[in-house]
């Protein structure tokens, strides 16, 4: 729940979702895969990892590959994913895990705003982070983000 860091063509699990309905909210997004092995994983299955190269990506192709060169775009649509989760009965016995991940989905999305000089929407994010976090780190971090898009 911290990041889809699975390469979606290289992923392969049991089909058991004809006994679970799979969230219609997932429809709405560009991309399914990460909300499917996060809905996959959500029994307490266990992924596996092969040190091995298995496929190769096909470069500039598809939705997610434009929408990956727009950091600000991205960390939204994780953050929303995240959202509609939380929201999610099945998701409830993660309900914790979730929130912390919503937390750091929102820091990601205003060190995004930093990076892309809309330091308005960042504030905005940075103040309204403040009662959900650790002000010291969050303020670090926010003040190390703004400090190396202006230099």
């Amino acid at each position: 729940m911290k990041g889809n860091y699975i390469a979606s063509v290289t992923t392969l699990f049991k089909n058991n979702f004809n006994q679970k309905e799979i969230p219609k909210w997932i429809e709405k997004y560009p991309y399914g895969d990460w909300p499917i092995y996060l809905l996959t994983v959500n029994d307490g299955s266990k992924i596996k990892f092969l040190n091995q190269i298995t496929a190769n990506y096909r470069k500039d192709i598809g939705i997610s590959s434009n929408m990956r060169k727009n950091a600000i775009m991205v960390s939204i649509t994780n953050l929303s994913i995240l959202k509609d989760m939380y929201h999610d009965k099945t998701f409830f016995n993660n309900k914790r895990v979730i929130k912390e991940s919503i937390v750091n989905h929102e820091i990601q999305v205003m060190s995004a705003f930093i990076n892309s000089k809309q330091f308005i929407k960042a504030t905005v994010l940075f103040i309204k982070l403040l009662p959900n976090t650790n002000f010291s780190d969050l303020s670090k971090r926010f003040l190390m983000t703004l400090y190396r898009s202006l230099y």
